[in-house]
């Protein structure tokens, strides 16, 4: 009988976050390590610096950095590879596990408060209206310069005249 071979699955990560974190090796030295501690400090500068942030807030910072790294991973292999299915069409294994991931990550922003900037307020009809009828009368892009009106004058004194 004979063997057959299939492509080897595309890998995304994620099995290489979890066993480093399980094993306590993210230490610093990995691109990974970096990242999730960038995001740990990130959270605690909006906070006003690790020295203001509670105990809870410190705890939380943790699993959020770490599901937001592996969200991104996971993200890199979907933009890459299409999806969460394998080459086969069935779902890969962590694909339980990037929902899982995010929804913990909405959980823990949400219970350290963190929410989007609020949006802008919105034009009134009647300030939407007396602004675009001044963009219409206004002229569009003003006078034209030539390139050189704004070119500084030379630096040096004339030069001397032929004899």
């Amino acid at each position: 009988m004979a063997k057959t071979y299939t492509q080897p699955t595309p890998k995304h990560g994620s099995r290489t976050l979890n066993r480093l974190y399980r094993e306590r090796k993210l230490d610093g030295r990995t691109e990974l390590s970096r990242d999730i501690n960038a995001i740990q400090d990130a959270l605690a500068a909006e906070r006003g610096g690790w020295e203001r942030c509670s105990a809870a807030e410190k705890v939380l910072f943790e699993p959020l950095a770490f599901a937001a790294v592996w969200l991104r991973l996971m993200n890199r292999y979907v933009a890459e590879h299409g999806g969460l299915l394998d080459p086969t069409g069935e779902p890969i294994g962590a694909a339980k596990l990037y929902f899982v991931n995010f929804n913990s990550l909405v959980r823990a922003c949400t219970a350290l408060g963190l929410r989007p900037p609020e949006p802008a307020p919105a034009l009134t009809l009647g300030e939407y209206l007396q602004a675009r009828a001044q963009a219409a009368t206004e002229p569009a892009g003003g006078t034209i310069e030539s390139p050189t009106d704004s070119l500084p004058a030379p630096d040096r004194a004339d030069p001397p005249e032929a004899a």
